[in-house]
């Protein structure tokens, strides 16, 4: 009736000409105009009461029917039939758009009849339409009464949900169900299936209540919770219904759940009540007693929840919170949650629902608490209190670790809160004030709060007054930390004999000592002041003198130079400067495969979830610690950035910049090759110095351009390397110009393909596969590894075969042992003076000695500005 009255208004006008004959009353036209809706019909009423008139509608939306929002115009027929007394309507009408969240249909057809049933029901109701997830119908009989519609005989399958059953509406929003249904992939769920039955009805009776929901790898549209497994079972009365729970949830915080529970009303309250087992990320838990969640009657009404836990060791936690009390103002029958529509528009004559604060408290005790990866002996005992009224939260803490660390703090936060929908947010912008003081060992206190692959340790004293806001503090303390430790073991970075000292004065923080090395040899030591403020300049440099800023199984690196710390415009400490490596090393990646075929992998039960259902596509996203920008030159003038490995001996030259922060680095530039060799098959090539590398944290996006030559009597051989870092491509060339097979026959052998034993033959052919994709067996490459040599060679025929290996005693100096042959063993030393000359000393098993020099003099091609490589050998 509230629709019909919007349709209509205040003063709808009603204008009929008809013709009375014989009892019979003939309407030529009857139009019912009203603001919003008009209505027009023709036909006949006969003299027993027996209606035939012809009907045609339209009407201006939008409309709201329950979770429904129609837009736009309305147009429809019908038909009114039947008797006076007992009159029946058949009424179509044609939709453009129907959004049903997010669901949206089109080119709708609804069928709407009004006719007293067999079941005593008041009409049925379809609706066939297109979607944005297939066809959709959705079918039943509907039974009007006061305040609501109840609808028997449903059959829905749209949006990929399928359900069957009955339901009751009451001011659009469901009251009672009993309904069975199937849910896919589609509109309600971007992943998996769902599947039960689900009966909450009134009445008397043992099994009014009924629950029975399965659900495999489901996750709904726009959450990033998977839920990987979940089984509900209940049965009982809304008075009592006691249920079986478990449910396996991953995401941001997984959670497993393995237990019983039972949902009690009576008196306008309600309580869950749930025991079990489970895990929260790592962490087992079980509760010593029923955790009890207590729920007012009225709308949005919340009373409090009390739950105590215990962990593996003893350690236990356990709490009270007070959830808000949005008053008894709004007494209205429970509802369920139905989703919000795509377009939602307020109907005159009902009033908005008003938004109120959230209020309440919590209160949590910890008993022997710990990371869970920390050692024995870091357990802190401590306690948790928190008050929230209206906009202000206010946090009291205390943690006290016998013998170690004792720290407290008092904060009263600004937040941003609302019932409707439920938020909880702290404010940046509005003033904060509080006390916070910290004493002792502060390692238990970073590996719960802030550890991860961070990690800190020291003896701190700090005692501080804060006030300002979030984005813009005001700090009044000091802050000491003597024998200190941190280690980041991602990157490698470590900070040995750790000693700082600052103070803080509201706006700033003086930084009057801070010194550290990294274990190694290398030293970082810096003063100055930093200001508080975002994005605000700072005098406070870092100096690094020969410090690792690298040292993990990929790299290692050192370098020295200023680095300047800011707050940056995001809140997060920024570390900006110029620095000169003085000495790094690369492990190189095989250029040519090492035999091992790579395979995508698709990982089942994965810890902690999918990566891209949790919104973490990269590893680094579960990281946790402060976030550190950076914003660094890196430049190495004199060379000294090694690239070793897998017959690689390069040395290169860096002009490079890292951005990003010290948890996900981005880095760009170049290198340049300034000398160095590729062992490829046994034979040793020498880069040319034009190779460059385009860098890159992305091994999809580090570009390769390199060559390396080998001069032999016969012919030039060029290798080049081409492609990115994860998939290298690799060429082989000479001059005079021959087939790759007979190219390396040569330079291995020095003569053809045709001429080669059995082993050389295989020799030959595992150099042409790693050229051809790095697909096949690399025999050398493999030895070499085993070997733990930097090259290895094979050379001779079968009755006077000879094996050469050897390793870099310095980055200048190679040394090789040679074995076999017709003139017996051997030993060759390899100096490589400058970069274009090289001595190399052999001494024989025979007491054969020879001396001998090599250079490459390099001149520019007049008018190319090219350097005209000429080899040249004296001994």
């Amino acid at each position: 009736m509230a629709e019909l009255d919007r349709l209509l208004g205040a003063t709808p006008r009603l204008a009929v000409t008809a013709a009375y004959d014989e009892g019979r009353i003939a309407i030529d036209s009857a139009r019912l105009t009203g603001t919003a809706g008009r209505a027009t019909a023709r036909g006949l009423i006969g003299g027993d009461g027996a209606l035939r008139l012809a009907l045609d509608w339209d009407a201006e939306g939008p409309f709201g029917v329950g979770p429904v929002a129609i837009d736009g115009a309305m147009t429809g027929e019908g038909a009114l039939t039947g008797t006076l007394s007992r009159p029946r309507a058949d009424l179509t009408a044609q939709f453009a758009e129907v959004a049903a969240g997010p669901l949206t249909l089109t080119d709708a057809d609804l069928v709407l009849s009004f006719r007293r049933g067999a079941n005593a029901s008041d009409g049925r109701v379809a609706l066939t339409a297109d979607s944005n997830y297939g066809p959709a119908r959705a079918s039943g009989d509907f039974f009007l009464a006061d305040g609501g519609v109840r609808l028997s005989g449903v059959d829905v399958n749209a949006g990929s949900v399928e359900a069957q059953g009955d339901i009751a509406l009451v001011g659009g929003a469901p009251a009672s169900a009993d309904l069975t249904f199937t849910a896919r992939q589609g509109a309600f769920l971007a992943s998996g299936q769902a599947d039960g039955r689900v009966r909450l009805t009134e009445g008397a009776g043992s099994d009014t209540a009924i629950l029975d929901v399965t659900g495999r790898n489901v996750r709904f549209a726009g959450s990033s919770y998977l839920i990987r497994t979940l089984d509900l079972e209940g049965r009982g009365t809304l008075s009592r219904l006691p249920f079986t729970l478990t449910a396996d949830v991953v995401g941001d915080t997984p959670v497993e759940f393995d237990g019983s529970g039972v949902y009690a009303r009576a008196n306008g309250s309600q309580t869950v009540t749930l025991s079990g087992d489970g895990r929260v990320r790592e962490i087992a838990f079980n509760t010593r007693s029923p955790a009890v969640i207590a729920l007012a009657g009225a709308v949005g009404s919340f009373g409090s929840i009390w739950a105590s836990a215990a962990a593996p060791g003893g350690r236990t936690a356990s709490g009270q919170q007070r959830l808000p009390d949005r008053g008894q103002s709004d007494q209205r029958e429970p509802r369920l949650p139905v989703a919000r529509p795509a377009r939602t528009r307020h109907r005159p004559g009902v009033p908005a629902r008003r938004r109120r604060d959230l209020s309440g408290s919590a209160n949590l005790t910890m008993t022997e608490l710990r990371s869970v990866d920390a050692a024995e002996g870091l357990e802190v005992n401590g306690t948790l209190d928190a008050r929230l009224a209206g906009d202000t939260l206010h946090l009291r803490a205390r943690a006290v670790d016998e013998g170690g660390v004792q720290a407290s703090a008092e904060l009263t936060l600004p937040v941003e809160t609302s019932a409707a929908p439920l938020r909880l947010a702290v404010n940046r912008t509005r003033p904060m004030s509080g006390e916070v003081s910290l004493s002792g060992q502060v390692q238990p206190i970073w590996d719960i709060f802030l550890g991860g692959e961070q990690r800190l340790a020291g003896q701190v004293d700090g005692q501080a007054d804060i006030a300002g806001s979030i984005n813009d503090p005001r700090i009044t303390g000091t802050l000491d930390v003597r024998e200190g430790m941190f280690r980041d073991t991602i990157t490698g970075v470590r900070l040995e004999g750790l000693t700082l000292a600052a103070r803080f004065d509201g706006e700033s923080a003086q930084v009057q000592t801070f010194s550290a090395n990294d274990g190694s040899g290398g030293t970082v030591s810096g003063s100055g002041r930093m200001n508080l403020r975002q994005g605000s300049a700072s005098s406070f440099t870092l100096n690094l003198s020969s410090f690792r800023l690298i040292d993990n199984e990929i790299a290692t690196a050192d370098a020295s130079g200023p680095v300047t710390v800011t707050r940056g415009a995001d809140g997060n400490i920024q570390l900006m400067g110029r620095l000169n490596i003085d000495e790094a090393e690369v492990a190189a990646n095989p250029l040519g495969g090492n035999g091992i075929v790579r395979m995508d992998v698709i990982e089942v039960n994965r810890p902690g979830g999918d990566p891209v259902v949790n919104g973490q596509d990269d590893p680094e996203a579960e990281r946790r610690g402060p976030t550190i920008g950076l914003d660094i030159v890196l430049r190495s003038p004199n060379g000294q950035v090694w690239v070793r490995g897998r017959g690689l001996n390069v040395e290169m030259n860096v002009n490079a910049r890292v951005r990003g922060s010290l948890a996900s680095p981005q880095l760009t530039g170049t290198a340049q090759v300034v000398r160095g060799d590729y062992d490829f098959a046994g034979k040793r090539f020498v880069f040319d110095e034009r190779g460059t590398v385009t860098l890159s944290t992305n091994t999809d996006r580090i570009r390769l351009d390199l060559r390396a030559v080998r001069e032999d009597p016969a012919l030039t051989a060029e290798v080049r390397v081409t492609g990115t870092a994860a998939s290298p491509e690799i060429e082989l060339t000479s001059t005079p110009q021959l087939p790759q097979d007979e190219i390396l026959s040569q330079v291995l052998f020095g003569r053809s393909a045709s001429q080669l034993s059995a082993f050389e033959a295989a020799q030959l052919a595992s150099g042409v596969a790693s050229l051809a994709g790095g697909g096949g067996f690399d025999v050398l490459g493999n030895l070499r590894e085993f070997a733990g040599l930097d090259r290895l060679s094979f050379g001779g025929d079968a009755s006077a075969l000879t094996v050469a290996g050897g390793r870099y005693l310095t980055d200048n100096v190679y040394f090789e042992v040679i074995g076999g042959g017709e003139a017996g063993g051997a030993v060759q030393v390899e100096w490589q003076v400058r970069r274009n000359i090289a001595v190399t000393s052999r001494v024989g098993g025979d007491g054969d000695a020879r001396l001998a020099i090599r250079w490459r003099n390099q001149t520019r091609q007049p008018g190319t500005g090219r350097r005209d490589r000429r080899p040249n050998r004296t001994e």
